[in-house]
């Protein structure tokens, strides 16, 4: 798995030097920097009518920051031995849609959403091309992030949280040659929960970080909330029944876990979310939770969850 999310990898990161090119011109270097890794992995795509019709998939999709500032997702779809990219992609919070082109022409589109099988993230949904229809399944690779990845986050993040204490004495450099420090772990985790859970590479770090911290607060709906737009359209699924008898035992058990608040607060601001599975959606919204009012989370809650206190509860695990 590892050769082949290199090969994705080396394949995302050159999509956009191509289209530099013939935006600009043959001569051109300069292209759209990587901001984040949002799918990378392999799969299948099989005919809804005959199973026996697949292919093998690999599949790609970035979010880079074009020369000007502007930020673009673009990605990379091999099916068998055939190569696309893949524009016009729309990514929200484990759900992501789009086109596929080759050469230049429109030839089909893709819809996919995330769920979690154990510790492996799959983006399972449908895609068109070339006139025929398919249900896709793509396993997610293990992508950890690098040490070098590692020091511009930890910038990215001192840079807009200057008070941080943790942010002191070049934090970044001592985090470039000790990537696995609790305290650039701590750091990475705070800059991935501001809004980055985009990336794999943050995703990845949560899967570790849950695996040894399994009641933290941001581990307790981690599953869910990634899962959220697949349990929307499948809420009666296997998946999304494991998943909500999973939370729901737990915060019986565990009514002031923090995490169990926002677990009831997801619940009430979707409608739609695990909507068939009535008896364990209505034991979620009928927890008795602290700190939830109206389906929200009291205000100095959402305050400290935001401003992360990484010297200590997110510091676990390492």
């Amino acid at each position: 798995m590892k050769k082949q999310m290199a090969v994705i990898l080396a394949l995302l990161m050159a999509v956009p030097v191509v289209i530099a090119q013939e935006t600009t011109g043959p001569y051109s270097v300069s292209a759209p920097t990587a901001k984040a890794y949002v799918i990378l992995g392999k799969g299948i795509a099989a005919s809804p009518t005959d199973p026996m019709d697949f292919m093998i998939v690999k599949f790609g999709i970035g979010r880079f920051i074009s020369p000007n500032g502007t930020e673009i997702n673009l990605g990379v779809l091999i099916a068998d031995e055939d190569k696309y990219r893949l524009k016009k992609i729309t990514i929200g919070d484990g759900h992501a849609t789009g086109k596929i082109y080759a050469n230049g022409t429109e030839v089909g589109s893709f819809d996919v959403s995330s769920v979690m099988k154990g510790d492996t993230e799959v983006w399972a949904g449908t895609m068109s091309l070339s006139g025929n229809s398919y249900n896709i399944y793509v396993i997610e690779g293990a992508r950890r992030i690098k040490a070098s990845e590692l020091k511009d986050k930890v910038v990215e993040y001192c840079k807009n949280n200057p008070n941080d204490t943790n942010c002191r004495n070049k934090v970044y450099q001592y985090c470039q040659n000790n990537p696995t420090d609790r305290r650039c772990r701590a750091l990475f985790r705070a800059y991935c929960l501001r809004g980055h859970m985009d990336d794999t590479r943050c995703r990845q770090e949560f899967v570790d970080y849950c695996k040894e911290n399994p009641t933290n607060r941001y581990c307790i709906p981690f599953e869910l909330k990634r899962a959220k737009v697949y349990c929307e359209n499948h809420s009666d699924s296997i998946l999304c029944r494991r998943i909500a008898t999973k939370i729901t035992t737990f915060c019986q058990n565990n009514p002031d876990n923090e995490g169990c608040a926002e677990v009831k607060q997801l619940i009430t601001s979707r409608p739609k979310l695990l909507s068939k599975l009535q008896t364990l959606r209505s034991r979620i919204r009928n927890l008795k939770v602290n700190r939830v009012s109206a389906g929200k989370i009291n205000a100095t809650k959402i305050t400290s969850a935001v401003n992360l206190p990484v010297s200590t509860e997110l510091e676990g695990g390492e």
